[in-house]
């Protein structure tokens, strides 16, 4: 559906667009001309939605904005690539107006059967009552008010119909500035009566409005969007039986027909510009405004909300309502006392039941008690509360989650510390939160004292920590009692720290009322009860991680804490299995990975599929019914570390292709579309969130609070559907998604910007090429400086100061970056990074199987042997797939830390031959000994050879 008059300064709305199904072969020839004829668009190409097929090879054809569009111009952009005759012009005729025969304009060649989507002008039609519709002027200012209120476009151009001597006119008009203030214009004085002037916005030129004025209506250009039609100007005597007939049987080369008569607006409209819903609803509004002088305060398609989600669900008898007043530890303490044996943490380093949780929680908050007195702990800062902040220093198992209760215990914040972290940012983190406490184990206490050494010696350098802060080993701690304090609902719950723009993380501070508001609607949407078990995957550093934890402690669900970094896809795919989760999050390139890992098998135990933090698509949804509960739910989401949850869209049956929508903004939460300038568009804008529940602010940055309720500007673009449901478009800054992480590119950029020798820099995302994984993006860096500077050397450098998903797969040094005529980068212009070199693979059987792991995950024919993984453009989710790839292959799972300390495929090759005892190439090249040579290259031999001919079966 294409939105009316869409603009959208710098970013082309997805929403302008023309869709049809065709065979590429007729198409395909006059792309080439048509592009040089229209710059201003763009062409794609995608499969034929089911039931849409017109024959053979039929493709869906899509034409949407590539920038410096125009809406005038789509209609004659998409006939001439269609290859469709230009509309001939109406004859003028002096005749009384009859209801036209609407002219079906397809060329012959593309009818019957080839071209579905093919009508121009109005095909539909709808009416609502209008209590009072005024004048024609009034009529006028309301409807462009109405039109952009949808689409932010202002002087929107009208074609009002006139009576004229020789019968209807149509008086051209564009820009009508005093329609937003006054969108009914009460007091004015109907032009028509009173004989002043409009203005055609295509010529300049003043046009009388007196019977002589505009042009014929018989004339009309095809380029009037819109035209209006009040009163008897158009047909005599314009009854609602004689309006009604004007719509159905007349033809009309604009997007819309208004007829206004007494009572009622009827509205004709073009289906593939908008359809039926959206003409309703703009009727309906349109209606709304004439009678009562004033836009309403919310669009009709603003309002839609849907039933309720959870609803879609299968039935669950032991699932209540989410409480969602006290604190996030109040509610856990209850279900501690009620279910003290129920399972609450199934993780990789063990499990715990609720009450062995609580006394797990309790001795932390006892210890953390221990370290000093809240009135030095509270030194951090305004706001943050009396028991200060405490950072979470460890992994992602059990004590992890028994640590972050136990300080909520104590009367803290918790500040989680992912240690896989460089610890430059670490550093930045724990100091810019102000901490008093860091938690650590065995793991990491070696970490958290190289922090702290530095600044007990007295140095000053950026990011170090002060000496107060105490290091506190939380292993082996003896339980306790579970401390339940009289902690404010608005007080500080955690900070969590996100990519900035300035070059530095910055700390999201949220509350306990809004974790329960978040973990809350999770529990209530997803119908999750005791029985269930919630998949916890991503990092507690993400706000992703939060919602699953406590939708999980708080239902008096199981959490199932999974680390994939550690332990690869192939654990993952057991873990779900053996702890029968049924409730599982993640971001789509994790989602898709898992799929890959299923290799056909189904985990029917997961009845709800979640995903969020990047687009996702049909074919995800599709994979969900293949590998998954068959009664089971999919759901997108789209949210903000702000806010958690914005939207969300549960499918039940899988959508019929195309991105899928992040559906409804959530009970308790307002959702606006804006241009630019801040106004409101209901139909496409950047995303716009007011609600109660945002988060408190960044550290030292409270957000304004306007009466009960914050509002946040998202950066996020999206699109209205008529049914209300949102879909996402991307950014409007220069912030991307990479594997589901939210990357500030500025960030990177201010990182490379102090190493030596860098003059310039600039950081983009690139669509990573296709290989037998899905398709992902990758963050790629270009820089010019001094002579000297190596691609190598700063890769190192960046790894050393950024988190993994903020290191760019390459880094391309240049004499210069290309910049456009007005000084700035070209983007554009940037040449791909260089493919790796890669030489002749040695005749060794097991070092072209793991060469061939390597180039299926990362994309490329052939991997030199001895560059490193991470060098190539791997990243920890490829890693995965290589341990899977090898698992299937070669019947061996090595831990994943063990492809990490081996990057090389030769490294790698050795360490697998040393497991099994098969020989193999050694780091001269010669060959120690024959591949099957010994029992070990036998079995290993057999275990592929068997593996194979499966392979070859299926």
């Amino acid at each position: 559906m294409t939105t009316l008059g869409s603009r959208y300064p710098s970013v082309p709305p997805d929403a302008l667009r023309r869709t049809a199904i065709v065979d590429p072969a007729e198409v395909t020839p006059r792309l080439p001309a048509w592009h040089e004829a229209h710059p201003g668009w763009r062409v794609s190409w995608s499969e034929a939605p089911p039931g849409r097929q017109a024959g053979p090879g039929a493709a869906r054809l899509e034409v949407d904005a590539d920038g410096g569009f125009d809406h005038r111009s789509l209609a004659g952009a998409w006939t001439d690539l269609l290859g469709r005759p230009a509309r001939p012009a109406i004859r003028s005729r002096t005749a009384a107006l009859a209801p036209a025969v609407r002219h079906d304009w397809v060329a012959p060649e593309l009818a019957p059967g080839r071209v579905v989507e093919s009508r121009h002008g109005v095909d539909g039609w709808c009416a609502v009552a209008a209590d009072h519709a005024g004048s024609a002027h009034q009529v006028q200012r309301a409807l462009r008010a109405v039109l952009t209120r949808y689409t932010g476009t202002v002087g929107f151009p009208i074609a009002r119909a006139v009576a004229g001597e020789s019968g209807p006119r149509l008086i051209l008009s564009g820009d009508d500035a005093a329609g937003a203030a006054d969108p009914v214009g009460a007091a004015a004085v109907d032009p028509v009566d009173a004989g002043t002037t409009g203005a055609s916005p295509a010529a300049g030129v003043p046009y009388q409005e007196t019977p002589a004025a505009g042009v014929p209506y018989q004339e009309a250009p095809a380029a009037a969007s819109v035209w209006l039609v009040t009163g008897d100007a158009m047909v005599p005597g314009c009854t609602d039986e004689v309006a009604e007939l004007v719509l159905a049987a007349g033809w009309y080369p604009c997007d819309l027909v208004v007829v206004v008569t007494g009572n009622r607006v009827w509205l004709g409209h073009d289906r593939q510009v908008v359809d039926d819903a959206l003409a309703g609803c703009l009727a309906a509004d349109l209606a709304a405004t004439l009678t009562a002088g004033e836009l309403p305060d919310r669009m009709t398609i603003e309002r839609r909300r849907p039933p309720e989600l959870g609803d879609r669900h299968r039935p669950s008898v032991g699932w209540r309502p989410a409480q969602r007043t006290g604190t996030v530890l109040g509610r856990f303490a209850e279900l501690a006392a009620t279910q003290p044996d129920r399972p609450a943490v199934l993780a990789d380093d063990g499990t715990l039941g609720y009450a062995a949780l609580a006394a797990a929680a309790g001795g932390v908050a006892r210890a953390i008690a221990a370290g000093g007195t809240a009135g030095d702990r509270a030194a951090a800062g305004p706001g943050v509360p009396a028991g200060g902040r405490v950072a979470v220093l460890l992994g992602h198992g059990a004590s992890t989650v028994a640590a972050i209760l136990g300080t909520l215990a104590a009367g803290a914040a918790y500040v989680p510390a992912d240690p896989s972290y460089p610890p430059a940012r670490l550093a930045h983190l724990l100091r810019d939160s102000g901490v008093h406490t860091v938690l650590v184990d065995a793991s990491t206490r070696r970490l958290a004292a190289e922090l702290t050494a530095e600044a007990a010696s007295g140095r000053t350098a950026r990011g170090t920590l002060p000496p107060a802060v105490r290091v506190l080993d939380v292993s082996g701690l003896p339980a306790a009692p579970l401390p339940v304090p009289d902690t404010d609902p608005d007080a500080e719950a955690y900070v969590l720290y996100t990519s900035g723009s300035t070059g530095l993380p910055k700390g999201v501070v949220q509350s306990h009322r809004n974790v329960l508001f978040a973990a809350g609607n999770h529990i209530d949407n997803a119908r999750i009860d005791p029985d269930d078990r919630v998949a916890v995957l991503s990092s507690f550093s993400f706000d992703m991680a939060i919602t699953d934890l406590f939708s999980a402690l708080l239902s008096g669900a199981a959490a199932v804490p999974v680390d994939i970094r550690t332990h690869g896809l192939a654990h993952l795919v057991d873990a779900l299995q053996e702890r029968q989760v049924s409730v599982y999050h993640s971001t789509p390139t994790v989602y898709r990975h898992l799929v890959a890992a299923l290799d056909g098998g189904r985990l029917p135990a997961i009845r709800v599929v979640l995903l969020g933090g990047e687009a996702v698509h049909a074919a995800d949804a599709v994979a969900y019914w293949r590998h998954f509960a068959p009664d089971g739910v999919f759901v997108n989401g789209y949210g903000a570390t702000e806010i958690s949850f914005i939207a969300q869209d549960h499918l039940t049956a899988p959508p019929a292709g195309g991105l899928v929508p992040v559906g409804h903004p959530l009970p308790g939460i307002e959702v606006t579309l804006c241009t630019p300038s801040g106004a409101p568009a209901a139909l496409f804008g950047e995303v716009v969130v007011r609600s109660r529940h945002l988060a408190i602010g960044y550290v030292g940055r409270p957000f304004p609070t306007a009466g009960d309720a914050r509002t946040y500007r998202t950066g996020d673009l999206a699109r209205r559907l008529s049914d209300g449901r949102l879909v996402h478009l991307g950014r409007v800054d220069r912030q991307v998604k990479i594997r589901g992480y939210r990357v500030e590119l500025g960030e990177i950029e201010a990182v490379l910007a102090e190493l030596p020798g860098v003059r310039q820099a600039v950081a983009v995302a690139r669509d990573r090429p296709a290989g037998t994984v899905p398709a992902e993006r990758e963050l790629v860096c270009y820089v010019s400086g001094s002579a000297g500077l190596t691609a190598d050397r700063l890769l190192a450098q960046l790894s050393e100061r950024l988190p993994h998903y903020l290191v760019p797969r390459a880094v391309v040094v240049l004499d210069a970056l290309p910049t456009t005529p007005t000084g700035k980068v070209d983007v554009a212009a940037l040449p791909a990074p260089p493919a790796p070199a890669a030489g002749a693979l040695p005749d060794d059987p097991l070092v072209r199987t793991v060469a061939a792991a390597w180039s299926a995950e990362l994309g490329v024919p052939l991997v030199d042997v001895d560059r490193n993984f991470f060098d190539l453009g791997g990243h920890s989710l490829a890693l995965a797939g290589v341990q899977r790839r090898l698992e299937r292959d070669l019947g061996v799972r090595l831990p994943l830390p063990e492809l990490f300390e081996y990057p090389t495929v030769s490294a790698l090759a050795r360490r697998i031959a040393a497991a099994t005892n098969v020989s193999t190439m050694d780091g001269g090249g010669a060959r120690r000994a024959e591949m099957a040579a010994g029992a070990g290259g036998e079995r290993l031999a057999a275990r592929m050879a068997r593996r194979a001919a499966r392979r070859g079966a299926r």
